[in-house]
C-alpha cells in the first residue's frame, strides 16, 4: 500500500531556470516512485488547484526562457511525465475542518513566514483533527536550502487538544528501494554518456564471437549479429539500446528450464575502459551458453542492479521504455 506523503513545496514553484536541472532530478525520482505505487502526494487545495489547472506544471517558467532547444524539449518531454505519473498520485487536502485557529509553534520559525511553508504547516496540522490523513514524512531536494535531510520537524498546534507531532525530513533516495536506486543511476549514466558523445548510445550490430564448436546455439551460421535467430537474440537486440557492443559465446550445456534468448545469473566484471557481464543465455536448441557481453563502463553494472542480475525479455523491454533517453 502506497505511503501518503508531503513533498518540499518549494519544489513546486521553481522559477529560475539554473534550478530546473535539479528539480527535473527531483521529480523524475517522484515519477518512479509514483509509478510502483510507493508514495501518494499529500498537497494543499490551492497548490492543487493549479497543478489540475495546468498553472504549475509543475516549474512556472515560460519556455521562451530557454535558448537551447534541447532545453525546451527536456521541459516537454518532463511535462508529460508529471501529467501521467504524478498528477494521478496527488491528493488535495484542505484545512476547513480544523476547529482552531491555526495557530502553531514549530522548531522552524523562520519558515513561519514563509507562504509555501506556512501552507505546509497548515496540512501538517490536518493530524490534529485526521489522524491518519498522512504519514509523519516530509520529502526533500537534497539542494534543498530551507530543510535537512535527515531532521525533525517538530510541530505542536495551540489548540486545546495540546496536540504536538514530530515529522521525519526525509530525501527521496530514502524512499527508493535498491532496484530502482540502480534504474536511477542507469538513467543518469546513460544521459551522462549521451551528453558527451552527443549521440545515442545505441550499438546497430555489436561484434559476435563464438568458437567453431558453438553449432548447437541455432541451425544457422553466426558470422555477424544479424545471423543470430529472432528467438536467440530477443534479449541481446534489446540491450544495444544500452550500448551492448560486443557478445562472447564461452562454455555451454544442455539444459531448457527458461525461454530462449533469455540471460541468467548476470554479473559485473569490471575493466578499465569497459564493463563485462558474464551471464547464461538460453538456446533455442535446448542448451545454454555462458556469455560474456561488453557495455560502457557503469551502464553493465547498474543493468546488474536494476534486473538483479536476470536479464528477460519483459524486463530489459520496461528498462528500455522507462530509461532510455
Amino acid at each position: 500500500m502506497s505511503e501518503r506523503v508531503i513533498i518540499d513545496p518549494h519544489m513546486f514553484e521553481i522559477n529560475a531556470c539554473e534550478e530546473v536541472d535539479s528539480a527535473l532530478d527531483f521529480f523524475r525520482k517522484i515519477v518512479v516512485l509514483c509509478k510502483h505505487k510507493i508514495i501518494t502526494i499529500g498537497v494543499y487545495k490551492t497548490l492543487y488547484n493549479d497543478i489540475i489547472s495546468r498553472e504549475t506544471n509543475p516549474f512556472p517558467i515560460a519556455l521562451r526562457e530557454y535558448k537551447n532547444p534541447e532545453q525546451k524539449k527536456k521541459i516537454l518531454d518532463f511535462n508529460k511525465l508529471f501529467i501521467e505519473n504524478i498528477m494521478p498520485n496527488l491528493e488535495s487536502l484542505d484545512i476547513e475542518e480544523c476547529l482552531g485557529t491555526q495557530d502553531f509553534e514549530s522548531n522552524y520559525t523562520e519558515l513561519e513566514e514563509n507562504n509555501l511553508y506556512y501552507e505546509m504547516f497548515a496540512v501538517l496540522l490536518r493530524k490534529c483533527y485526521f489522524p491518519d490523513i498522512v504519514e509523519e514524512k516530509i520529502i526533500i531536494c537534497e539542494k534543498n536550502t530551507y530543510l535537512s535531510a535527515n531532521k525533525m520537524l517538530n510541530i505542536r498546534c495551540e489548540c486545546e487538544r495540546q496536540f504536538e507531532k514530530v515529522f521525519h525530513i526525509c530525501s527521496v533516495d530514502s524512499f527508493l528501494p535498491n532496484k530502482l536506486i540502480g534504474r536511477e543511476n542507469l538513467l543518469l549514466r546513460l544521459r551522462e554518456i549521451c551528453g558527451k558523445q552527443q549521440e545515442k548510445i545505441y550499438v546497430d550490430a555489436p561484434e559476435v564471437v563464438r568458437g567453431d564448436h558453438h553449432n548447437l546455439l541455432q541451425k544457422k551460421e553466426i558470422s555477424v549479429f544479424t545471423d543470430l535467430s529472432r528467438k536467440n537474440k530477443r534479449v541481446l537486440a534489446l540491450l544495444r539500446y544500452f550500448g551492448l557492443k560486443k557478445v562472447v559465446f564461452e562454455r555451454y550445456w544442455q539444459e531448457t528450464k527458461h525461454k530462449s534468448g533469455d540471460i541468467y545469473k548476470c554479473k559485473l566484471k569490471s575493466e578499465m575502459t569497459h564493463d563485462i557481464v558474464k551471464g547464461q543465455l538460453y538456446g533455442e536448441l535446448g542448451y545454454v551458453f555462458e556469455v560474456s557481453l561488453y557495455f560502457p563502463i557503469d551502464v553493465g553494472k547498474y543493468l546488474c542492479e536494476s534486473t538483479d542480475g536476470i536479464f528477460e525479455y519483459h524486463t530489459i523491454l520496461e528498462l528500455k521504455d522507462t530509461t532510455i533517453l
